[in-house]
This record gives structure tokens, C-alpha cells and sequence, in this order.
């Protein structure tokens, strides 16, 4: 990129040119603004001077939890220059094209709990004393709501499905699991209400509790969890029957 700057005062000056990059549709938590490059010059009375500023792919990248690695989405993103961040005078489109990063495979495949796009009342837990995280309502919230976008639920060739859930409770506490296609209660398609049984080792003895999928729920959908009472949830995962 390549950006004028001239001096209109009357004294010698020094200025900070940044460049930031944002992402205007992204499907994950994208940072409002992040600092790509910057060039810092001085300029004489009346100077005019042409900055050539980088941007490199590896710059717009973001920790993808459904490849496991830092990536580049496809898609409308921004440039921004200005002094600063929040004082932004000149701005151009940038469109970013290649494949779309796949769909998650439920069918014969494990998705981590911990491997949300959105969670809100969670927080972060260990799964075992050794490795391992799995997620629970936070202190004080009754429920916890977590988003996985674009899982692919299979379809009728893979014939009847069913949909797991690896939890544990430490307490009496009626403990629950709603899976939900699309949406969350009242809105999406309910895949699944699980109940978490009782362990006797604690919060430490992790369970299967299964469910069978409704046949008409096919193909590549956001799922919706819902986690109520003293749940801990690992993974869930989906096979046929």
C-alpha cells in the first residue's frame, strides 16, 4: 500500500503513519483494528512524501479452532490509515479469495468443547488433574450457551445417527445438556437434551450419555449447547446405529 503525506505547517514535523486491517464479516471474534505496519517520518515545510506500507497475508491470519492453526478466511476486509487507531483518514477495501475453510465432521468425529466460537456464562476448566480442558457454567451462572459453527451433522446415507456428550458433575445439582441445530431454545431445532448422571469420583468421572439425532437435521449447521446445573462438558461427537 502507498499513502502521500504532506506537511501543510510551517515548521519541521514528525509524524506516525499506521496502517491497520480488520475484517468486516468474519465469522469469529475478529479484533476491531490490528496494527499491520506503520512508518514513522519527518518532514520539512511544505514536504510531500510517498510511504509504501506492507500488508502480508500472514497479518489478516487468526487461531482457527475448527483447522487448529492460524488462518486467512476468504472475504471483505478493510485497510485503514490514520496517526492512530481511533483517528483514521483514509481507508480502501480488500478482498481476500481461496477456499473456505471446511465444515466440522461430527459423524465418527470428536469436536472439543473447548473448541468454541462463542461461549457466554463459561469458563474454563481442567478435564483431568494430568491434560486436558472442558467447559462449565461460570461461578454464579446457572447456564452456559456455546457456539460451534459449521458442523456437518451427516446426512442419510450415514443412516440413523446418534449424538454423545462426554460430561461429569461433581455435585447433586441436576446437571443438563440441550444440543440445538441453528439456534438456541425457542428458535433453533433441539437435537438433543441430555441428562448428566452423577459420578462417583467427582467431577473427575467422565460419562457418554447419548441421544439419537432427528432423521430430518442433515448437512452443515451451527450448533447451539446449552449447559445447565454443575455440567462439565469435554467433548460431544456423533456416530450411527
Amino acid at each position: 500500500m502507498s499513502v502521500e503525506l504532506t506537511s501543510t505547517g510551517t515548521r519541521p514535523g514528525t509524524e506516525t503513519v499506521q496502517l491497520c486491517t480488520r475484517a468486516l464479516a468474519a465469522r469469529h471474534r475478529a479484533p476491531r483494528r490490528r496494527l499491520t505496519d506503520f512508518r514513522k517520518v519527518s518532514l520539512a515545510p511544505g514536504e510531500r512524501r510517498r510511504l509504501e506500507l506492507g500488508v502480508p497475508v500472514a497479518a489478516l491470519a487468526h487461531w482457527s479452532v475448527s483447522a487448529g492453526a492460524f488462518t486467512v478466511e476468504p472475504g471483505q476486509y478493510e485497510i485503514l490509515i490514520g496517526h492512530s487507531a481511533e483517528a483514521v483518514a483514509l481507508t480502501a477495501p480488500l478482498a481476500v479469495t481461496g477456499p473456505a475453510l471446511p465444515a466440522r465432521g461430527l459423524i465418527g468425529g470428536r469436536l472439543e468443547a473447548a473448541d468454541f466460537d462463542e461461549c457466554v456464562g463459561g469458563t474454563l476448566v481442567d478435564a483431568t488433574r494430568e491434560k486436558g480442558e472442558a467447559v462449565t457454567p461460570a461461578t454464579g451462572d446457572t447456564h452456559c450457551r456455546l457456539r460451534y459453527r459449521s458442523v456437518d451433522l451427516g446426512g442419510p446415507a450415514d443412516g440413523p445417527r446418534v449424538i454423545t456428550a462426554e460430561v461429569s458433575r461433581a455435585t447433586e445439582e441436576d446437571a443438563t445438556v440441550e444440543i440445538y441445530a441453528d439456534g438456541g431454545p425457542g428458535t433453533g431445532t433441539l437435537l438433543a437434551g441430555l441428562h448428566v448422571p452423577a459420578g462417583t469420583d467427582g467431577r473427575y468421572d467422565w460419562r457418554t450419555v447419548s441421544a439419537p439425532m432427528p432423521a430430518e437435521v442433515t448437512g452443515v449447521h451451527d450448533l447451539h449447547l446449552v449447559l445447565g446445573g454443575g455440567v462439565h462438558l469435554a467433548a460431544i461427537a456423533g456416530g450411527t446405529r
